[in-house]
């Protein structure tokens, strides 16, 4: 994702929550949200005066982490059901809902990683979630994102070894 706490719509996420916290819970999320302002800072060091907005979730606390991580998968949950629907007709008796045999995904905060043994899902995939996630106004970082393949190979053929995996061994 890039720029992921700065893209959440408040209103959308405080419609989230109040699925799952009471009245009082979700006034103080909002409070907190409220009056909250940024400044631009260019490569220079030029900053612009402060100014409001309404979107994005502060940065530095430890609430705002947990924010998002509630708004991503509010996102991710309608994009599984965009990706789950088995193409064949519904009305017909072969007709199952699909069910991964395998773990699908690997999230931690913005990140995620979609695993298939699968060409044509991995394909699926790949063209869905760029527009089912900005939907949401979160943004797929075409530059961050990794295709890896997973198949059995040799010993000494383990190239999947070298794929990124965003942590230093």
């Amino acid at each position: 994702m890039s720029n992921a706490f700065d893209t959440i719509k408040r209103s959308e996420l405080l419609d989230i929550l109040k699925t799952f916290l009471d009245d009082d819970e979700v006034q103080m999320i909002r409070y907190l949200l409220s009056d909250t302002t940024i400044e631009v800072k260019s490569n220079s060091g030029i900053k612009t005066e402060p100014f409001n907005t309404n979107i994005g979730s502060p940065q530095g606390d430890g609430l705002s982490g947990c924010l998002f991580t509630v708004y991503f998968e509010n996102s991710l949950r309608k994009f599984r059901d965009i990706i789950n629907v088995n193409p064949i007709l519904t009305e017909h008796s072969y007709a199952k809902p699909y069910l991964p045999q395998i773990p699908e995904e690997c999230i931690y905060a913005d990140d995620a990683d979609f695993i298939s043994n699968s060409e044509d899902r991995r394909s699926r995939i790949t063209l869905k979630a760029k527009e089912s996630l900005a939907t949401d106004n979160l943004l797929v970082n075409d530059a961050k994102t990794e295709h890896t393949t997973l198949i059995r190979t040799k010993k000494d053929e383990e190239g999947w070894r070298s794929v990124n995996r965003g942590c230093d061994e």
